[in-house]
């Protein structure tokens, strides 16, 4: 019976990915397809693209997940260009962007979009935030990682220092 745990993990792994898949397309599809659907169902309609995304990249659907991320994005910037005062819009289009900088990232980059994603959530998320917010040093953190991956290693540790600077915290005391 032990034996048989970790394929059974597996297969209940793949069916509450197949049951998220599933609930979230509906979510998708009933709003856009509601008659009372217009531009103030986009920040609802986008973040739960992004929440799909994530499911579709859990199950290993790369092309799935930046098609999902992509249309998310070309909605909140739609919304965020027309009435950046809308709250919640600025930092769904910032966790977007991250989150697409972050896959392609994982995936090598071959396009190098990753750096101009990260650039972009980044400024969001400061003109929205403040430079010492948790996201805001997250993102410093994925940029400085991005960076690394690229061999950018002086850039890296500028971005760290930067980190470290916002939070106040000496250079010494971050070796400790």
């Amino acid at each position: 019976d032990d034996a048989s745990q970790p394929g059974r993990k597996k297969m209940d792994r793949m069916m509450l990915l197949d049951r998220a898949k599933e609930a979230l397309d509906e979510s998708v599809s009933r709003r856009i397809h509601s008659p009372a659907h217009d531009q103030r169902d986009l920040p609802a309609l986008a973040s739960t693209k992004v929440v799909l995304a994530s499911v579709k990249r859990l199950d290993d659907d790369r092309e799935g997940a930046a098609r999902e991320l992509d249309e998310a994005i070309v909605d909140l910037r739609k919304v965020f260009e027309e009435s950046p005062s809308i709250p919640g819009v600025a930092t769904a289009l910032a966790a977007a962007l991250n989150n697409r900088a972050l896959h392609a990232k994982r995936d090598g980059d071959p396009e190098e979009k990753a750096g101009h994603w990260y650039a972009e959530a980044l400024q969001l998320r400061e003109g929205v935030l403040g430079e010492q917010h948790p996201l805001v040093i997250q993102t410093l953190h994925n940029i400085a990682e991005h960076l690394d991956a690229r061999g950018d290693d002086d850039d890296a540790y500028e971005v760290r220092q930067d980190i470290l600077r916002r939070l106040d915290v000496d250079e010494g005391e971050a070796d400790e």
